[in-house]
């Protein structure tokens, strides 16, 4: 058995959906929008940890250099 509801219905509490038992199973389907920009940022973690790990690795190299060429 399976219905839908309508959050922004005043008659939600009438409906029979709306006491939860036990193992009843709430599915809430996303947003078109939210949908569509899930799936272009999936990689802008990895992205922005490959470019901090670059950005570390290149200040010390240059904190290396400069030590080195102070002495």
């Amino acid at each position: 058995l399976y219905g839908k509801v309508n959050l922004h219905d005043s008659s939600l509490t009438s409906s029979p959906y709306y006491y939860l038992q036990q193992n009843d199973v709430v599915y809430v389907s996303p947003n078109d929008i939210r949908q569509d920009n899930s799936k272009y940022n999936q990689n802008n973690g990895y992205k922005l940890s490959v470019i901090s790990t670059v950005i570390s690795g290149l200040s010390v190299i240059a904190s290396l250099v400069i030590a080195l060429s102070v002495k």
